[in-house]
């Protein structure tokens, strides 16, 4: 492995050792099904689809972006290198591949669909300076947006602190949670 920056492309067999933790993850629980994934890398006896990764500012280093899963997999499966592809992006460009392909797989709760989304509008201001260019730049209707937002307040809610509630929040729709909000607090 070269030692100075990792050039965009395609490497089949690229160190673990050299992808550094990303700075925000987008899932709250990474080892969700991990045992599945390392029984199909294992049976496989590799990883098929490569993870992709953007050079990182420390020399020889990629930062991960689809694939956090795949590479937790690989790393307890004991691997050293896994496939990955490596392409220039912006941090804007880099979040939103991330946000696209765990929407698509559909596994990611309405919560923290939620709190990606206030990441991203808080952190990029400029590529997404409102709620509906959010939207707009993820395929989605314009209320989708602050539908997901406003799941953010049963976090901050005094009625909602308690242990369990977090468990709570990772299971229900943005639709549930509207039904929710709309209950006056008297009533609780």
């Amino acid at each position: 492995m070269v030692e100075g920056r990792v050039e965009p492309g395609y490497y089949p067999e690229f160190l673990i050792k050299r992808i550094l933790k990303p700075k925000f993850s987008f899932r709250e629980d990474l080892s969700e099904d991990i045992d599945c994934l390392m029984y199909q890398i294992h049976a496989a006896g590799m990883i098929i689809e490569p993870l992709v990764c953007r050079p990182s500012s420390k020399p020889g280093y990629v930062e991960p972006g689809p694939g956090e899963r795949r590479l937790q997999a690989a790393e307890k499966l004991g691997l050293k290198t896994v496939p990955v592809i490596v392409r220039e992006m912006s941090d804007a460009e880099f979040d939103k591949v991330r946000l696209l392909e765990n929407i698509a797989r559909k596994d990611l709760s309405n919560i923290e669909i939620a709190r990606i989304l206030k990441y991203m509008l808080d952190n990029y201001p400029e590529e997404y300076p409102t709620q509906e260019d959010l939207a707009k730049a993820f395929g989605k209707t314009k209320a989708w947006v602050p539908q997901h937002l406003r799941m953010l307040e049963l976090e901050k809610d005094e009625f909602t602190r308690v242990n369990f509630w977090t468990e709570i929040l990772s299971k229900i729709t943005e639709k549930q949670a509207r039904e929710i909000l709309s209950v006056p607090r008297e009533a609780c």
